[in-house]
Protein backbone atom coordinates (compact mmCIF):
# COMPACT_ATOMS: atom_id res chain seq x y z
CA UNK A 1 0.00 0.00 0.00
CA UNK A 2 1.38 3.42 -0.93
CA UNK A 3 2.16 5.90 1.82
CA UNK A 4 0.35 9.21 1.98
CA UNK A 5 2.89 11.95 1.27
CA UNK A 6 0.54 14.88 1.64
CA UNK A 7 1.25 17.37 4.37
CA UNK A 8 -1.24 17.96 7.17
CA UNK A 9 -2.10 21.32 5.57
CA UNK A 10 -2.74 19.70 2.17
CA UNK A 11 -4.95 17.06 3.77
CA UNK A 12 -6.88 19.70 5.71
CA UNK A 13 -7.33 21.80 2.57
CA UNK A 14 -8.64 18.78 0.68
CA UNK A 15 -11.05 17.96 3.52
CA UNK A 16 -12.15 21.62 3.67
CA UNK A 17 -12.94 21.72 -0.07
CA UNK A 18 -14.82 18.43 0.09
CA UNK A 19 -16.81 19.40 3.19
CA UNK A 20 -17.60 22.79 1.63
CA UNK A 21 -19.08 21.06 -1.44
CA UNK A 22 -21.08 18.63 0.67
CA UNK A 23 -22.39 21.37 2.93
CA UNK A 24 -23.53 23.46 -0.02
CA UNK A 25 -25.32 20.42 -1.49
CA UNK A 26 -27.10 19.79 1.81
CA UNK A 27 -28.15 23.42 2.14
CA UNK A 28 -29.48 23.59 -1.43
CA UNK A 29 -31.50 20.42 -0.86
CA UNK A 30 -32.84 21.73 2.46
CA UNK A 31 -33.77 25.07 0.90
CA UNK A 32 -35.71 23.34 -1.89
CA UNK A 33 -37.49 21.04 0.55
CA UNK A 34 -38.36 23.87 2.96
CA UNK A 35 -39.67 25.97 0.08
CA UNK A 36 -41.86 23.12 -1.14
CA UNK A 37 -42.96 21.57 2.18
CA UNK A 38 -42.41 24.21 4.85
CA UNK A 39 -40.30 24.41 7.99
CA UNK A 40 -41.49 21.00 9.22
CA UNK A 41 -38.80 19.62 6.92
CA UNK A 42 -36.14 20.89 9.34
CA UNK A 43 -37.71 19.04 12.25
CA UNK A 44 -38.00 15.87 10.17
CA UNK A 45 -34.36 16.09 9.10
CA UNK A 46 -33.23 16.77 12.67
CA UNK A 47 -35.13 13.75 13.95
CA UNK A 48 -33.76 11.47 11.27
CA UNK A 49 -30.19 12.71 11.81
CA UNK A 50 -30.57 12.10 15.55
CA UNK A 51 -31.69 8.53 14.93
CA UNK A 52 -28.91 7.84 12.43
CA UNK A 53 -26.12 9.41 14.48
CA UNK A 54 -27.15 7.57 17.64
CA UNK A 55 -27.23 4.28 15.74
CA UNK A 56 -23.82 4.93 14.15
CA UNK A 57 -22.21 5.76 17.48
CA UNK A 58 -23.69 2.69 19.12
CA UNK A 59 -21.87 0.64 16.45
CA UNK A 60 -18.67 2.64 16.95
CA UNK A 61 -18.78 1.93 20.69
CA UNK A 62 -19.25 -1.78 19.99
CA UNK A 63 -16.31 -1.82 17.56
CA UNK A 64 -13.98 0.09 19.87
CA UNK A 65 -15.21 -1.63 23.03
CA UNK A 66 -15.09 1.77 24.67
CA UNK A 67 -17.62 3.23 27.06
CA UNK A 68 -15.56 5.61 29.15
CA UNK A 69 -15.28 9.33 28.58
CA UNK A 70 -11.62 8.98 27.62
CA UNK A 71 -12.66 6.41 24.97
CA UNK A 72 -15.08 8.92 23.47
CA UNK A 73 -12.42 11.66 23.48
CA UNK A 74 -9.90 9.33 21.83
CA UNK A 75 -12.43 8.15 19.24
CA UNK A 76 -14.09 11.45 18.38
CA UNK A 77 -11.97 14.41 19.40
CA UNK A 78 -8.37 13.28 19.00
CA UNK A 79 -8.65 12.42 15.27
CA UNK A 80 -10.36 15.76 14.59
CA UNK A 81 -7.60 17.57 16.47
CA UNK A 82 -4.81 15.63 14.77
CA UNK A 83 -6.26 16.44 11.35
CA UNK A 84 -6.57 20.15 12.22
CA UNK A 85 -10.37 20.14 11.96
CA UNK A 86 -10.79 21.40 15.53
CA UNK A 87 -8.61 22.90 18.24
CA UNK A 88 -9.51 22.22 21.85
CA UNK A 89 -8.16 21.93 25.34
CA UNK A 90 -9.36 19.80 28.22
CA UNK A 91 -10.56 22.12 30.99
CA UNK A 92 -11.49 19.49 33.56
CA UNK A 93 -10.84 15.79 33.63
CA UNK A 94 -11.52 12.89 35.95
CA UNK A 95 -13.10 9.46 35.63
CA UNK A 96 -16.65 10.79 36.02
CA UNK A 97 -16.53 14.12 34.20
CA UNK A 98 -14.50 15.71 31.42
CA UNK A 99 -15.02 19.13 29.87
CA UNK A 100 -13.34 20.49 26.78
CA UNK A 101 -13.15 23.97 25.34
CA UNK A 102 -13.24 24.01 21.54
CA UNK A 103 -11.64 27.20 20.24
CA UNK A 104 -11.57 26.46 16.50
CA UNK A 105 -13.91 24.40 14.35
CA UNK A 106 -13.74 23.97 10.60
CA UNK A 107 -17.50 23.34 10.43
CA UNK A 108 -18.37 26.62 12.15
CA UNK A 109 -15.90 28.39 9.89
CA UNK A 110 -17.52 26.90 6.78
CA UNK A 111 -21.01 27.91 7.87
CA UNK A 112 -19.82 31.46 8.47
CA UNK A 113 -17.84 31.69 5.22
CA UNK A 114 -20.73 30.33 3.15
CA UNK A 115 -23.20 32.64 4.90
CA UNK A 116 -25.42 29.73 5.90
CA UNK A 117 -27.91 30.46 8.67
CA UNK A 118 -26.30 29.48 11.98
CA UNK A 119 -29.34 27.48 13.07
CA UNK A 120 -28.97 25.30 9.98
CA UNK A 121 -25.27 24.87 10.69
CA UNK A 122 -26.17 23.86 14.23
CA UNK A 123 -28.73 21.35 12.91
CA UNK A 124 -26.24 19.86 10.45
CA UNK A 125 -23.28 19.58 12.84
CA UNK A 126 -23.66 20.55 16.49
CA UNK A 127 -26.95 18.78 17.16
CA UNK A 128 -25.19 15.48 16.46
CA UNK A 129 -23.05 15.73 19.60
CA UNK A 130 -25.87 14.80 21.97
CA UNK A 131 -26.81 11.75 19.90
CA UNK A 132 -23.21 10.62 19.51
CA UNK A 133 -22.97 10.44 23.28
CA UNK A 134 -26.34 8.66 23.65
CA UNK A 135 -25.23 6.06 21.11
CA UNK A 136 -21.76 5.66 22.57
CA UNK A 137 -22.87 5.12 26.15
CA UNK A 138 -26.38 5.51 27.55
CA UNK A 139 -24.82 6.03 30.99
CA UNK A 140 -23.06 9.19 29.82
CA UNK A 141 -24.58 12.67 29.84
CA UNK A 142 -23.62 15.51 27.53
CA UNK A 143 -24.05 19.20 28.17
CA UNK A 144 -23.04 22.34 26.36
CA UNK A 145 -24.09 25.94 26.88
CA UNK A 146 -22.37 27.65 23.95
CA UNK A 147 -20.98 26.92 20.50
CA UNK A 148 -18.75 28.56 17.94
CA UNK A 149 -21.52 27.81 15.45
CA UNK A 150 -23.87 30.13 17.34
CA UNK A 151 -21.26 32.90 17.42
CA UNK A 152 -19.71 32.32 20.85
CA UNK A 153 -15.96 32.47 21.42
CA UNK A 154 -15.78 28.72 22.04
CA UNK A 155 -17.81 25.55 22.57
CA UNK A 156 -17.99 24.08 26.06
CA UNK A 157 -18.54 20.33 25.79
CA UNK A 158 -18.94 18.40 29.05
CA UNK A 159 -19.31 14.65 29.43
CA UNK A 160 -20.38 13.00 32.68
CA UNK A 161 -20.86 9.37 33.62
CA UNK A 162 -24.06 8.83 35.58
Amino acid sequence: MAENHYSREEQLDSFYRSERRHLMEKVVILQVLVKKFGMNVRETVKGERARLVQSQWKKIAEQTAGILIRDLIETLWEPLKQKGIVSYEVTSNDEKKTCIKVTQCLFARLVEELNIPKDWGYDLYCQDDEYMVKGFNEEMEFSRSMTLMEGHDYCDHCYRLI
